[in-house]
């Protein structure tokens, strides 16, 4: 993952991406698909001053989230209320 820039803060380490084909290739998607995500699927990622940028931790709890989701859906589970 030679596109990820590691930016420390008082001891704690963000790792941080900058620009469209840096998430693509964190994510190992196309820009088609990941600009999709943005616009359907809440995926953790905002143009600033022209710039797309995400976190590389946002993006592993995004994906997480997702798959949890999958998982409750082939459960039959909705989310909503007690399952």
């Amino acid at each position: 993952m030679a596109w990820i820039t590691k930016c420390g803060v008082s001891g704690v380490t963000n790792t941080m991406l900058t620009g469209m084909k840096q998430i693509c290739a964190f994510v190992g998607r196309n820009k088609q698909t990941v600009e999709d995500w943005i616009r359907t699927r809440a995926f953790p990622a905002k143009k600033v001053n022209g710039i797309w940028g995400s976190d590389t931790e946002m993006i592993q709890a995004w994906w997480r989230r997702q798959l949890a989701e999958t998982e409750r859906r082939g459960r039959g589970e909705t989310g909503e209320g007690g399952g």
